[in-house]
């Protein structure tokens, strides 16, 4: 479950206002946060670009196996912090760029 998931199930105690108001503070939020990189980094960051997997490779410097490790509820590597993947087309699938970088923040953060 990403971040926005966790916080819309808090949010269905409140009802759809709640809901409204939690996505609107999350827009927000996911702005800012690309605003802070794009500072930070001097890269043009979109908060909405969509990586492929061997990009989330580069990235995160974790292997392909490990990747789905971590994706599989079953195995003992586990994550359920680590984004999920959106299936584009039965063969094709891709990662936030954005999630990805908040996951590696989240990790940094929790050491």
């Amino acid at each position: 479950m990403n971040y926005f998931e966790q916080l819309n199930v808090s949010a269905g105690h409140y009802g759809k206002n709640g809901q409204a108001i939690i996505t609107e503070v999350w827009s927000k939020l996911r702005c800012i946060a690309s605003n802070i990189m794009n500072a930070i980094t001097g890269q043009t960051f979109q908060m909405n670009q969509i990586i492929n997997l061997k990009e989330v490779m580069q990235i995160t410097g974790l292997s392909r196996a490990t990747i789905y490790n971590i994706l599989d509820e079953r195995h003992k590597h586990y994550d359920p912090t680590f984004p999920k993947q959106a299936n584009f087309t039965v063969s094709r699938v891709g990662w936030s760029a954005w999630e990805i970088h908040q996951w590696i923040e989240f990790k940094l953060a929790s050491r």
